[in-house]
């Protein structure tokens, strides 16, 4: 890939050079994919009465690509797994009596940290500045970037748990059961535990003066923070339904579902959720409070159903009119309603920076951990710590 400008030759004739004024190329692509997929069940009648099946769906990927500028050590690793997995139990207990159990689980998950022990997670992102200013670029290319990019981490489980009754008693299918899905949510913004600096020009670059800090701080420690949540919600449901074979043209689907949403919380108790005052301090009295749930759970989510199916005896079997309806509820998105990384106590974002070298250093700590490896070791930013009202809400920050 190049760039060039034109040229005039001496009679103005203008023509464009073969020579890139300004150009950025890529020498080596070692790029490697490996996706696979992976099926199986199994089925077996293990006594007269009883039947049991299971499934597994189990996806490996691995990706293996230059993430960032062609150098050794944005040689990337990203390893993902997908797979899920089912039983289903059935026992005939007489009949006109049916028992069905079902269980499974689903799981996406990744690490890459894990996945790439030679990246130098413990050098900062450094960028210097370009030609009109420290943080400007020409076209899309960066002229001098440092550190390896990311990571993420991302891991999501989904466990169900199903258990349904059927029963013939003469012109009625009863059928009633219920269930519980348990979902367990990681957030964690891993690639928010380095600090980023930048750089007027080579030359502070060189001395170790950064002309800006970004980060996202522990308010409490002044560390370099992923913010980890292990969030987790359980589901739980109930149902009863009647096909009523109420004469031979004729069926009511007669049903009535509960269902409960859990609300989200986290093991380490870091849940922050907006508190509304009261009457006119609707707003002013507005409050931060840690830990718990993030948010009170409906209780009387009950949904009835009704449905119809019928045939005029006159038509024969040449016409079946049928209808219904039905009241269904829904849980809250957890990927927009857990989005509170900058929760105030949870995490402050921090952005130090100055005009010029001659001016003093706001705040900006450039350090790094004695690991090169280690994403975790950097050392505490003590103009990122903040304290808190007994609201939750900051009463003062340097950041």
């Amino acid at each position: 890939m190049f760039r060039s400008c034109d040229h005039l030759r001496a009679d103005n004739e203008r023509i464009i050079a073969n020579v890139a004024d300004i150009a950025e190329y890529t020498t080596l692509n070692s790029t490697s994919v490996d996706d696979n997929q992976y099926n199986g069940r199994l089925d077996a009648d293990v006594t007269r009465k009883d039947h049991v099946s299971s499934a597994i769906y189990w996806v490996p990927v691995d990706q293996r690509y230059y993430n960032g500028p062609v150098r050794a050590e944005n040689l990337w690793h990203h390893s993902v797994t997908n797979d899920a997995f089912s039983g289903i139990w059935n026992h005939t207990c007489s009949p006109t009596f049916l028992k069905e159990a079902r269980a499974n689980a689903a799981g996406w998950r990744y690490n890459e940290i894990v996945s790439n022990p030679q990246e130098p997670f413990g050098l900062p992102q450094d960028t210097i500045g370009a030609l009109g200013g420290p943080t400007d670029n020409i076209g899309g290319i960066s002229l001098q970037y440092f550190g390896a990019p990311g990571p993420g981490v991302y891991n999501q489980w989904t466990y169900g748990y199903k258990n349904v009754a059927t029963k013939i008693a003469g012109a009625h299918a009863i059928k009633f059961g219920g269930e519980l899905t348990r979902l367990y949510y990681l957030n964690e913004a891993a690639y928010a535990a380095r600090p980023s600096f930048n750089f007027f020009n080579v030359w502070d670059f060189l001395n170790d003066a950064p002309q800006a800090e970004t980060g996202t701080f522990d308010p409490m420690t002044g560390m370099s923070t992923p913010a980890r949540q292990d969030g987790h919600e359980d589901l739980w449901g109930a149902f009863v339904q009647d096909d009523w074979n109420v004469t031979p043209t004729l069926t009511l689907n007669l049903g009535l579902r509960y269902d409960y949403f859990g609300p989200l919380s986290a093991k380490q108790g870091d849940m922050y959720s907006v508190q509304f005052g009261t009457g006119s301090g609707f707003l002013t009295g507005i409050s931060i409070r840690r830990g718990g749930n993030l948010w009170q759970a409906q209780m009387g989510n009950f949904g009835p159903e009704f449905g119809f199916a019928y045939s005029p005896e006159a038509l024969g079997s040449r016409l079946v009119i049928r209808g219904g309806f039905g009241m269904n509820y829904n849980q809250e998105e957890i990927a927009i309603s857990a989005n509170e990384y900058a929760k105030p106590g949870l995490t402050v974002s921090a952005n130090f920076s100055i005009s010029s070298p001659s001016s003093p250093n706001p705040g900006i700590m450039y350090q790094v951990p004695s690991n090169v490896h280690s994403l975790f070791g950097y050392s505490a930013n003590p103009n990122t710590i903040t304290t808190f009202g007994t609201n939750c809400l900051p009463t003062s920050t340097r950041v």
